[in-house]
């Protein structure tokens, strides 16, 4: 009895840790899919999260590679 009350216990906790885990790790490359809650750590250096353009997947984008008049989340991710 003792071990599942742990073990309910451990799984509470991993479920309120927020949101749903997608499973993909930290530091993702670019194009590779990303987990946006992981926030700056869900891609590698130099590269951003977002499902952009109609995506329902985000994926990892190099920073300031946004085009004028391509969709963009945040001033880092467009050129201008």
């Amino acid at each position: 009895m003792k071990m599942w009350t742990g073990l309910a216990a451990l799984l509470l906790l991993v479920g309120c840790a927020g949101g749903e885990d997608t499973g993909f790790p930290m530091s993702q490359q670019a194009s590779e899919p990303c987990e946006p809650a992981h926030g700056i750590d869900a891609c590698g250096a130099g590269l951003f999260c977002a499902a952009l353009d109609g995506r329902s997947q985000p994926t990892c984008y190099p920073l300031y590679s946004r085009q004028n008049g391509e969709s963009c989340d945040d001033d880092d991710n467009c050129i201008g």
